[in-house]
């Protein structure tokens, strides 16, 4: 299933930092200054930053733009904030990540799981991934609101290192001086990442998103809006993540927040997440079975009005 497995990419957030409470939405906050913008546009060749690619430490959004020409073959996008540890590497991330895929692409067999669930545990161990999104439209576009510590970030193309690309496209991001502002733009809802692999959601969630997303969990999940038919049921979906091909229930228009690792949290809003009946799924490989976490539970319907 293609808009299943379509994007794959983890982000882990590392000794998560925490905000005050906002009225309507706990954990969220809300201030009146805009933090700053990095603008990251995908086009077909690629991607590029468009303006300043540094930012001073502390809450920062980085804006993710799909400018792909509708005839391109693959006009989705897919990136990925990520902070290598000290002494990883990039070619080691990419192969750290590329067993992810295994369990996806056909029936799982039993060294297919077992280099998924090692796949999830090398990348809690080598980096920190920080968010990011896969659009699949072009036109779409999604903020990600997060505070950020100072250091070196690489922006990551995910659709090439799931696709074996020989050198995947990446960009880099400084982030400098010490974080004086731990304060997140207040959220309608919340959408916890749980450590029982299941989405719970609380407060309104309205088109646009406008989600305070946090993994209170001890391992890598990401959220997929899957864009579904009204009336598409539990039953449904349980059966469309471990079977092949594309179901008839999955509409254009889906959009992803990339994978939170223990303890991150991120402000989430994106235009092209319509008003509608979308699925939730978090497709990372378990670090124990590798098995995706959206067999073992982590899947649920949900309406954004």
């Amino acid at each position: 299933m293609q808009a299943l497995r379509r994007s794959l990419a983890l982000a882990a957030v590392a000794g998560g930092m925490l905000v005050t409470p906002a009225p309507d939405v706990p954990g969220a906050s809300g201030v009146s200054v805009a933090p700053p913008v990095i603008q990251v546009v995908s086009a077909d060749s690629g991607f590029t930053i468009s303006g300043p690619s540094t930012a001073r430490a502390g809450v920062v959004t980085v804006r993710f733009v799909n400018r792909s020409s509708p005839t391109n073959i693959n006009p989705g996008s897919d990136i990925a904030l990520v902070k290598l540890r000290s002494g990883v590497t990039l070619t080691r991330l990419f192969a750290d990540l590329r067993p992810q895929a295994g369990p996806l692409l056909g029936p799982p067999t039993p060294a297919s799981l077992r280099a998924a669930a090692a796949s999830t545990r090398a990348l809690l161990k080598d980096a920190q991934f920080f968010g990011g999104a896969a659009l699949e439209q072009p036109g779409q576009s999604a903020d990600v609101t997060e505070v950020l510590s100072a250091g070196t970030y690489q922006l990551v193309n995910m659709n090439d290192v799931f696709g074996r690309a020989a050198r995947p496209l990446v960009r880099t991001i400084s982030v400098t001086g010490s974080v004086v502002r731990v304060e997140l733009p207040a959220a309608t809802a919340r959408i916890d990442l749980t450590a029982a692999n299941r989405f719970v959601t609380s407060g309104t969630l309205r088109a646009g998103g406008g989600y305070l997303v946090r993994n209170v969990s001890s391992t890598l999940h990401f959220v997929q809006f899957l864009h579904v038919r009204p009336g598409t049921t539990e039953a449904q979906l349980a059966r469309a993540v471990t079977a092949p091909g594309q179901p008839s229930f999955v509409l254009p228009g889906g959009v992803e927040h990339e994978v939170l690792g223990p303890g991150g949290q991120t402000v989430f809003r994106s235009p092209g997440l319509k008003p509608g009946t979308y699925a939730l799924l978090c497709l990372v490989a378990d670090a124990r079975t590798g098995m995706a976490h959206a067999v073992m539970g982590m899947r649920t319907i949900v309406v954004l009005r």
